[in-house]
């Protein structure tokens, strides 16, 4: 999910946990970023998947991996299918990837009847009641069959599906899109008020009063704002400058981190009132868009786009590709926008948080697979080959010499990508390394690119963290949001947050979740 897309939901759209095992028995129980400038697929060694020693590769056997298919392209005919043939070849399997709609449902028949895919996805909390439930493959002692995924993922993301020395998932790469969002500031707004980019947050105060007050358009009027942004997650990287990682989106619980062994929660954080003190003075001051809690991204575009705002805080593709280039130069030719880097400030810098926990889950295996160990390796080997560079650039672009070439150390597509590669994604099983794949696609965006994801970022591992009996996430969440707008326009006084805290805990149960997060990290060996 998007953590900068909305601020303010519905309590509807908040959360939506479901079962799939309702017709079960009872009884049943940093990725490492790869090079951007990487050598041909086919010259790297450990692109061959991974071989067990009791595994007859002469054997055929027939794997199917079963997935949501969203919204995004249909699977074509297996006729029409270039990446299929081609895991085929390599790993001896009759291979059927099958995404389907409404999956949930249809994974719940299958369970319900005994007859599982060979591999499938499961969310966090469904990998937990699965578990439980007793059918799923206990992973653990198979990891050493794994060991291109485990370098495709790296050893953080890779281990983050182990709790208790039990490993019952393979998670994916985190995504990016949180990564992709940086303040960009007028740069011709900046000659005319005679300012330099602000690097610290007296600075940016003093940018964001002068884009203001001083008339930056030069049309004789107000009429212009220093800030705009996607609601609270607009001031992200003022909540990071006093070390509160706030990362403010949809399903807003306070953002878990951990530093030095210890658990840390943002609303928590010793800065946070301090923080919030900071951004009532430049709401106060009129410095920002006074529609910005109720803005949504393309609100944003428009906010910065027409002139309204000179500071805003937005992903690099929303305001550098080419479409919207075009737009807000149409709009005023002579416009210049340059990315800012994270503001210092009392707490250090970071942009905004980086979500990587595992609540989105991954891949799980059934425990009747363990009845076949030779098609069990097979299976283990599939999802090592899709961790290799060859296996991972193969559900990214294709085909080498097809639909991409190497050139210079960088994959060029070719036109072929375009007409055939529009369900490739669904062979992404592990995600997929943007810093590899976008400046593929945006080479003239590529500095843009390398700065935001350069930019720091506090890793975040709210998302696996269970919810508690009793605790309504969506009723925290919008409480929260709401007291925190309350305090940021300076509709309720700072010396009250406390008093916010404690009825958060108590009447929304957040000391309930809380308390969870502390021995569900504990547990997992990640705090001490």
């Amino acid at each position: 999910m998007n953590k900068q897309s909305k601020w303010l939901v519905s309590a509807s759209a908040l959360l939506a946990v479901g079962t799939v095992l309702g017709a079960c028995s009872s009884k049943s129980e940093t990725p490492a970023a790869q090079p951007s400038t990487a050598p041909s697929a086919s010259a790297t060694a450990s692109a061959s998947p991974s071989k067990a020693p009791d595994d007859d590769k002469s054997k055929k056997f027939k794997i199917e991996i079963m997935k949501d298919l969203g919204a995004g392209a249909a699977m074509p005919s297996a006729d029409k299918d270039a990446l299929r043939p081609v895991f085929e070849k390599e790993l001896n399997i009759d291979f059927v990837l099958n995404p389907v709609p409404e999956y949930d449902s249809k994974l719940n028949v299958r369970v319900a009847a005994n007859d599982f895919p060979d591999a499938f996805v499961l969310n966090k909390q469904k990998v937990d009641d699965f578990s439980k439930r007793g059918v799923l493959l206990d992973l653990a002692p198979y990891k050493d069959k794994l060991p291109n995924l485990q370098k495709y993922l790296g050893n953080e993301i890779f281990n983050n599906g182990v709790q208790n020395g039990k490993m019952y998932f393979i998670p994916g790469l985190p995504g990016q899109s949180q990564r992709y969002f940086t303040y960009w500031i007028r740069t011709d707004w900046l000659a005319k008020v005679g300012m330099q980019p602000p690097k610290t947050l007296e600075e940016l105060a003093a940018v964001a009063k002068a884009f203001t007050l001083n008339d930056p358009d030069g049309n004789g009027k107000q009429d212009t704002y220093g800030i705009t942004g996607n609601g609270l997650a607009a001031f992200d990287p003022i909540f990071g400058a006093f070390g509160v990682n706030m990362g403010i989106g949809d399903l807003l619980q306070g953002e878990f981190t951990i530093k030095d062994g210890a658990l840390q929660n943002s609303l928590y954080a010793p800065k946070m009132k301090d923080a919030l003190t900071y951004i009532n003075q430049l709401i106060k001051g009129g410095y920002v868009d006074p529609e910005l809690v109720a803005n949504k991204s393309a609100n944003v575009r428009t906010a910065a786009f027409q002139g309204k705002a000179g500071i805003a805080f937005i992903d690099w593709a929303s305001m550098m590709k080419d479409e919207y280039v075009q737009q807000w130069k149409a709009v005023n030719a002579k416009a210049e926008w340059a990315q800012l880097e994270a503001i210092q400030g009392t707490g250090g810098r970071s942009n905004n948080v980086w979500e990587v926990g595992a609540g989105g889950g991954g891949i799980v295996l059934p425990k009747s697979l363990e009845k076949d160990p030779a098609k069990l390796n097979r299976v283990l080997a599939l999802l090592d080959y899709m961790g290799t560079q060859k296996g991972a650039y193969l559900s990214q672009f294709g085909i080498e010499g097809v639909h991409y070439n190497i050139q210079n150390g960088v994959v060029v597509p070719t036109p072929k990508l375009a007409e055939e590669g529009t369900y490739f994604f669904l062979y992404q099983m592990f995600g997929r390394d943007d810093k590899v794949y976008l400046p593929s696609k945006f080479a003239k965006q590529q500095p843009y690119i390398d700065n935001a994801f350069n930019q720091p970022h506090e890793m975040s591992y709210t998302t696996e963290v269970p919810l508690p009996e009793g605790y309504n996430a969506a009723d925290a969440s919008r409480y929260i949001a709401e007291q925190l707008v309350q305090f940021a326009y300076g509709k309720t006084a700072i010396d009250q947050y406390d008093k916010f805290l404690s009825n958060l805990e108590t009447t929304f149960k957040y000391k309930s979740f809380l308390d969870g997060a502390q021995k569900y990290f504990k547990d997992k060996g990640a705090i001490k």
